[in-house]
């Protein structure tokens, strides 16, 4: 997909709301659920803001494991590109890309490690989240997750983040 980052530079910039959405379970074709996921709308000015979606995932079981995701594109398609994405928590490694002179190049990121991914920091156009750095916060939970979201995407009211509901354990 191709993505102008100028506009999602401009998106980052203006003050930012969340619009609610709601937690769904995710089910695999057997209908077991394996985790649950929301996507939220955005506005700037009481106007929502187009072509981009503020998304969460979290495995079932967990509460303290997740990904908080800006993606770029229509909410219905499958083609969206990931300008932004904290991993809480991750339960695997992440090996980032080689880029010269850069601290993190070729790092690998341990499972447990919260890291961000931003497409200030692509490798290319066609991996806008490729390449992550670790978050030196001490984020512990969901609701601190989504506080560092909103800080660094500029939304101004993540109170209105639905909280996820406590879950089954995953055995």
């Amino acid at each position: 997909m191709n993505v102008d980052y100028a506009i999602v530079e401009r998106i980052f910039a203006i003050e930012k709301r969340i619009i609610p959405g709601n937690w769904l379970a995710s089910q695999d074709s057997s209908g077991m659920e394996y985790g649950r996921k929301i996507l939220c709308n955005l506005s700037a000015n009481d106007t929502a803001i187009d072509h981009f979606v503020l998304r969460a995932r979290m495995s079932s079981g967990s509460l303290d494991k997740v990904t908080i995701q800006l993606d770029f594109g229509l909410p219905t398609s499958r083609l969206r590109a990931p300008v932004y994405r904290l991993d809480l928590n991750p339960t695997s490694p992440h090996s980032n890309g080689l880029k010269p002179g850069d601290p993190d190049s070729g790092r690998i990121i341990q499972p447990g490690t919260t890291h961000e991914h931003s497409y200030r920091d692509r490798l290319s156009d066609a991996r806008p989240d490729g390449f992550g750095r670790p978050v030196l916060d001490q984020l512990t939970d969901f609701g601190d997750a989504i506080a560092f979201v909103c800080a660094t995407l500029n939304i101004v009211n993540p109170g209105d983040f639905p909280a996820p509901k406590p879950q089954g354990i995953l055995l």
